[in-house]
């Protein structure tokens, strides 16, 4: 699924027991977006839940793996 918005997207592929989860938000070196961090919450949900799921790797898809979150939707620290 390609992402319009520019908040990105977490992609899931199912292989047999292996569950591929990726990160593609590549204009922002993969940093997380809330949404983002709600689709990987719901992706390891996914394999807490399926007893077919053995093994699940968190793969990006752009030369970074992540910058972390985006601060302009985390808010300010305290």
């Amino acid at each position: 699924m390609k992402d319009e918005s520019g908040e990105g997207t977490i992609r899931t592929e199912r292989r047999g027991a292996l569950m591929l989860i990726g990160i593609d938000r590549r204009r922002k070196l993969n940093g997380f977006s809330g949404r983002m961090v709600t689709a990987l919450a719901d992706a390891y949900q996914v394999m807490e839940d399926e007893p077919d799921v053995r093994v699940g790797v968190l793969q990006a898809f752009s030369p970074h793996f992540t910058a972390g979150s985006s601060l302009t939707w985390s808010g300010p620290f305290r």
